[in-house]
């Protein structure tokens, strides 16, 4: 089990951090990278003009 934005207390880390997990039972299939590396950000452009002001998508 993964847990987002966890909140270290380290009083309670024991059993507010940690949890049981069989991962055949929770997952169908297993990915292992050996090597990784950093990726590199994409090239970006400078808009011009006024700024978006309502959110983009929606």
């Amino acid at each position: 089990m993964s847990y987002i934005g966890v909140i270290y207390r380290p009083e309670t880390e024991r059993w507010s951090h940690y949890s049981h997990a069989s991962l055949p039972d929770q997952y169908d299939a297993f990915v292992w990278f050996d090597r990784t590396s950093a990726v590199t950000p994409l090239a970006t452009q400078v808009a011009t003009g006024e700024d978006e002001t309502c959110s983009f998508g929606l």
